[in-house]
Order: structure tokens, then C-alpha cells, then sequence
């Protein structure tokens, strides 16, 4: 108990020694705020946590791992761009796709459907090993250490199942053009709801599908899709810009490819 008290007295003697110097060291007639000199420092403000750019990639897989249209909406910027060839390799009427197109195929897509073709009651993206965002190509000059405009490139594997109880694989090879929030051009709509310039958050501005030839497979049968690796080729075989247009139906048209 003693040293307890001869701890509590070290203490209130230092205070009270402090407390004196700052007294005596003002100068001759001038005022001493005591309460302002005894208060404790207060902390400073941490800093925003900044989010890498690879984390919307990781929000991108999550929209489709719980079909949600709302987080979908919150990935891509205003001049975004989603360009692939055919399933045959070849140039495509529908592409590139602009953001209007990719969100109404997600609509259909996590929802109920749309002309006959299914909606999805499960979807998986995977991406292959660690991502790693560098400095944009197409940026160097303006940006050459990658400050606002970042570049993924990775593998890729959608799986999804539908409600008519047939599936699709589909791998490809993609390259994911990145932009930080406080250099992207929002869609009005996320304007509105107080999405603004953000130098924490990153967007999906393009987003090209590299596959030259579709490796998509279709289940056929209810017994291949309750059968692990049952999934066989079909004609149905896709990329994702044929999932895309499936739900979409016939081109949205030139619109959008004059972004």
C-alpha cells in the first residue's frame, strides 16, 4: 500500500513540476491557460485506409458469389468498356459492351432471366494465384508510376448453375484496366446516391476478355450436373461475351462501340 502511495505522489509531484516550469518560463505580466497545460495531447486523426487496387477485383467475384446487382452496379466507371472477341476468335457485332449492357446482363443474369434463357441460382469466379496491378500501358505517359490507372492480368473460371438445372464453365484469360476513385467517371446514377471522387476506392474502367477460342461447357442432363466433372462439351460451348449476348438478345447496337 505504501508503494502504492509513493507512486501516486511521483506522479502528482511530476505534473506539479511540469505545471511550474510552464508558469515560470511565461513571460513577465502575460496569462497561463492552466487547463490548456494540463490537458493530455489528444491523438491525431489516422489516415483513410486505402484499399489495393486488386480489392475490386475481390468485390467483383463477391457480386457474383451472392448474385447481387446492387454491388455490381458500384464496379465500373461511366466510359466503361467490356471487349471480347467471338467464341470463334473472330470480331463480334455486339462488342465491346458499355456499362448500360453489362448491368442489364447481370440483371437477368442473378435474376429470374430473360427470353427463355435461365437465370443463374449459383456463381463462382475464381482468379488464378495472386493478382497484381501495374502500372497501366496505356497510361505510362501520363501516369508512368501507376498513381491513378492500374492494370491486372490473370486466368479466370466462371461457374454457374441455372434454374432449367444445366451449368457452364467458363475459363479465360482477362486483363482488367483499373482507375482510383478520385480520377474515374462515375455514372450518374452512382452520382446520385453520393458516390463522388474517392482516392480510397477503385473502379473497373475496361475489361478485355483475351480468350481466343470458348472453353465454356455445358451440362446436357440433370445426371451430368449432380456428377462432379460431368460436364461435357456441347455446342453451347461460350465465351463471355456469347453468355453476355444470350441475355442480352440481339446488339444494343452502335452506341456501345462509340465510347
Amino acid at each position: 500500500m505504501a508503494t502504492v502511495r509513493r507512486r501516486v505522489f511521483l506522479m502528482a509531484a511530476s505534473a506539479a513540476v511540469v505545471l511550474l516550469g510552464t508558469i515560470t518560463c511565461a513571460p513577465s505580466g502575460s496569462h497561463v491557460d492552466l487547463a490548456r497545460a494540463v490537458q493530455p495531447m489528444l491523438a491525431v486523426p489516422a489516415s483513410p485506409t486505402v484499399a489495393p487496387p486488386t480489392e475490386v477485383l475481390r468485390r467483383f467475384a463477391d457480386s457474383y458469389r451472392e448474385r447481387s446487382i446492387g454491388r455490381y452496379r458500384e464496379l465500373f466507371t461511366d466510359d466503361y468498356l467490356f471487349r471480347s472477341p467471338s467464341s470463334a476468335g473472330t470480331p463480334h457485332p455486339c462488342s465491346p459492351l458499355a456499362v448500360e449492357s453489362e448491368v442489364l446482363f447481370a440483371s437477368d443474369f442473378f435474376g429470374d432471366g430473360s427470353g427463355g434463357v435461365p437465370g443463374a441460382t449459383f456463381a463462382r469466379v475464381t482468379f488464378d494465384g495472386v493478382l497484381v496491378a501495374v502500372p497501366d500501358p496505356d497510361h505510362l505517359g501520363s501516369d508512368p508510376g501507376g498513381r491513378w490507372h492500374r492494370a491486372v492480368s490473370t486466368g479466370m473460371v466462371l461457374h454457374a448453375r441455372f434454374t432449367d438445372r444445366t451449368a457452364v464453365d467458363i475459363k479465360s484469360a482477362a486483363r482488367f484496366t483499373l482507375v482510383r476513385g478520385d480520377s474515374a467517371i462515375l455514372p450518374q446514377e452512382l452520382l446520385l446516391r453520393g458516390f463522388g471522387p474517392d482516392s480510397t476506392r477503385w473502379w473497373i474502367r475496361r475489361w478485355d476478355d483475351l480468350t481466343l477460342v470458348a472453353t465454356g461447357a455445358v451440362a446436357q442432363t440433370p445426371a451430368d450436373f449432380y456428377t462432379p466433372g460431368a460436364l461435357k462439351r456441347s455446342p453451347l460451348a461460350m465465351n463471355w461475351l456469347d453468355l453476355k449476348t444470350r441475355y442480352l438478345g440481339p446488339c444494343i447496337g452502335p452506341a456501345t462501340a462509340s465510347r
